[in-house]
């Protein structure tokens, strides 16, 4: 298996599981409506819909920046964007995650091997290290997602 089919098998492996190191992302996603998504324990920084939705963004700029496009830094308010509390609004989120995943992986894939020590064009890192950090990234921010689940969900858990 190529480097590159690897790195997207380790994503896939992150977002659906079965990951060595614990519950994938979407593992940790079921069972979470709109309500508690949105709720900000106390003490936190963000809610579990802000950081999918930090995810979403990061898999699209990783995608964009392996087409070769020079991706900016996002701002403050689409890197954690805030969506509607409201179950649509969750399920479109959810359904953005994982299509953006399944593309980011299929870009990933067909990457040849000698694109990997290629520097990322507005960057100085490698598409090797940026396609291994995208899978970091996620397992990151899935462990947040595990923390405030469990904290929201605790009998009397103090929501903002």
């Amino acid at each position: 298996m190529s480097e590159a089919a690897a790195a997207a098998e380790q994503l896939r492996q992150v977002y659906e599981g079965p990951a060595w190191h614990g519950p994938s992302l979407r593992e940790l996603l079921d069972g979470v409506d709109a309500a508690l998504a949105a709720a900000v324990p106390a003490g936190a920084a963000h809610s579990i819909q802000q950081l999918v939705g930090h995810v979403a963004v990061w898999e699209e700029v990783c995608r964009r920046r392996l087409g070769g496009e020079v991706v900016e830094h996002p701002p403050a308010h689409e890197d954690f964007p805030r969506i509607a509390d409201d179950e649509t609004a969750w399920r479109d989120l959810l359904e953005r995650l994982e299509a953006g995943n399944r593309r980011l992986r299929e870009a990933i894939a067909s990457l040849p091997e000698s694109r990997l020590q290629e520097i990322v064009p507005g960057n100085e890192y490698t598409v090797g290290v940026l396609i291994r950090g995208v899978a970091f990234h996620s397992v990151y921010h899935g462990g947040q997602v595990a923390l405030l689940k469990r904290m929201l969900s605790a009998p009397g858990a103090p929501r903002l």
